[in-house]
């Protein structure tokens, strides 16, 4: 059978294609995790990494000098999510 198409005649064929999410390609050195708490996908660009001071037990552990408790944060930057991951993981204490 040949059909035609925009006026150029062709054999009769069948095309597929196949759509699947490629998702974000962190680098090998990437040490946060792969998504957020809410499943958006982490990557370069798609979070915020910061530092802030807090005096939890968990922050504690990490270090025996005071000034220097806290923990790393990365933060989801999709529009609406608040979703932040700790290292170390943060302990609400009595001093938190």
């Amino acid at each position: 059978m040949r059909r035609e198409f925009g006026g150029t005649r062709t054999s009769s064929c069948r095309t597929g294609v196949l759509i699947v999410g490629m998702g974000v390609r962190c680098p090998a050195w990437w040490p946060y995790p792969d998504r957020c708490g809410n499943g958006h996908e982490w990557g370069p660009e798609l979070v915020l990494v910061s530092w802030q001071q807090c005096h939890c037990p968990g922050a504690q552990r990490l270090h025996p000098d005071r000034a220097i408790w806290g923990h790393f944060t990365v933060a989801c930057r999709e529009p609406g999510c608040r979703s932040v991951w700790y290292d170390p993981p943060h302990e609400p204490g009595p001093e938190a």
